[in-house]
């Protein structure tokens, strides 16, 4: 729950505290949500699940290790599929770590989809619901942490909650104390890019 209460006092305006915001951080084996405006408290609900779930999903449907499905949903995951065109492949090394296999792009994104909708996202809709919060997050929904950096994370959110929601942006610290980056929809870094 601390990471999440300081991501929201790194990255949240007073304004959007006020008007009400939830933010997610979503981490790599866990995530955290905290929902502002509810007065002065603040409500946080952690939950068991984060990046790591979209990477052993890769790992098993492409049959590799989890190290190269890693560097593949850095590399190629995108969580729009408006995005990735049919005919797009990638290469990788197969569990054994010499054979090279060749899957279409769109199987990552489906992948990536499929956690999204079943594991992750779900987790966020049940917090909003649990806590019928909906009308009290006038300012939307804040991601942060390493798997907010998913390119299309904005457009798949937006969609999955029927356009309810009032802003979505991505928010990611970077290494080594560098300037914090904000991301934008299509992955493209928007302050603090090199």
């Amino acid at each position: 729950a601390y990471t999440v209460l300081a991501a929201g006092n790194t990255v949240l305006t007073e304004e959007e505290k006020k008007l009400g915001v939830l933010l997610v951080d979503l981490g790599d084996q866990f995530s955290d949500a905290a929902v502002y405006g509810l007065g002065n408290s603040v409500m946080t609900k952690p939950f068991s699940m984060g990046g790591s779930i979209i990477t052993a999903s890769i790992a098993h449907v492409l049959k590799t290790t989890e190290a190269t499905a890693d560097e593949i949903k850095k590399k190629y995951a995108h969580a729009h599929t408006g995005h990735v065109r049919d005919a797009e492949e990638i290469q990788y090394y197969g569990t054994d770590g010499r054979t090279v296999r060749t899957a279409p792009k769109k199987i990552v994104t489906d992948i990536v989809n499929k956690c999204l909708d079943e594991d992750i996202l779900i987790q966020v809709n049940r917090l909003i619901d649990a806590g019928n919060i909906s009308n009290r997050i006038k300012a939307g929904v804040v991601f942060t942490g390493g798997a907010a950096c998913l390119k299309g994370l904005v457009e798949f959110a937006a969609i999955g909650h029927g356009g309810e929601i009032g802003r979505v942006c991505l928010y990611q610290h970077a290494s080594q104390g560098d300037m914090p980056r904000h991301f934008l929809d299509d992955g493209g870094a928007l302050e603090g890019d090199d």
